[in-house]
């Protein structure tokens, strides 16, 4: 399971010129480059780029009666930043249109879809757009991966009396058993895909050992950032706020 929240914006710009009909007259439309290539991107993480439209007649207005993503099985490609329900769209001379494209792979393949373009263009009203990207896979460890080498290192740390618990006797020896239960449940709630319970098990946790003055940690000793700063990353690898 993965959970990522980067978000990868390739600043690519690609201008699409063209031209409305005139009540008397009709002209060529004039195409610039008709495509978007996303290159690589992670699986679990998202690329952006833009396009723009524009109409380069000054006498008539461009309308344009949709934009829309086809020939995209896997549902990789999407426009994020227009609604559907705002067509048509009309440009007069200087006037623009942006449109944000998105690519998030969900496996490790090559992508290919098509964004159709609709408009009252004299020569061309249907303009294709052809959309590519390519997804990986990354060797970034899963959230499940993070929380059972936490543990790990709690173990060993404890074994090793770079750990131990807050106060002494049988209430740190408490407090150190309840700091180890909170890291079996969260990994418990991991692998269920319980993803709040489990950032909110590891939000106590982290609490318990991050040395601010309150609440009390349960745990002190060398090795008590490192597992601070590890619980932490858990819950980054799972978006928790």
């Amino acid at each position: 399971m993965k959970k990522r929240k980067q978000l990868l914006v390739t600043a690519s710009v690609v201008f699409v010129v063209l031209v409305g009909i005139a009540p008397l007259h009709a002209q060529d439309a004039n195409i610039g480059p008709c495509e978007l290539d996303f290159g690589d991107v992670a699986v679990g993480d998202t690329a952006t780029l833009r396009l723009t439209i524009a109409s380069n007649d000054w006498q008539s207005s461009l309308q344009i009666d949709s934009i829309q993503i086809i020939d995209d099985p896997a549902s990789v490609f999407e426009i994020t930043n227009i609604d559907p329900d705002s067509f048509p769209i009309y440009l007069g001379g200087e006037q623009t249109v942006r449109v944000d494209v998105t690519f998030a792979p969900s496996v490790s393949d090559t992508f290919n879809g098509v964004l159709l373009i609709n408009s009252n263009d004299h020569d061309e009203p249907e303009i294709e757009v052809t959309l590519a990207g390519q997804g990986f896979e990354t060797d970034e460890p899963t959230p499940g991966e993070l929380i059972d080498e936490t543990i790990a290192f709690f173990d060993m740390s404890v074994d090793d009396g770079m750990l131990y618990g807050r106060r002494y006797g049988w209430f740190a020896r408490l407090r150190l058993c309840f700091m180890r239960k909170m890291l079996v449940i969260a990994d418990e709630f991991i692998a269920q895909d319980r993803i709040n319970a489990a950032c909110f098990i590891l939000k106590r946790a982290y609490k318990r050992c991050d040395e601010a003055p309150w609440p009390p940690d349960f745990v002190v000793g060398e090795a008590v950032s490192d597992l601070a700063g590890m619980i932490d990353e858990v819950r980054a690898s799972l978006g928790c706020d």
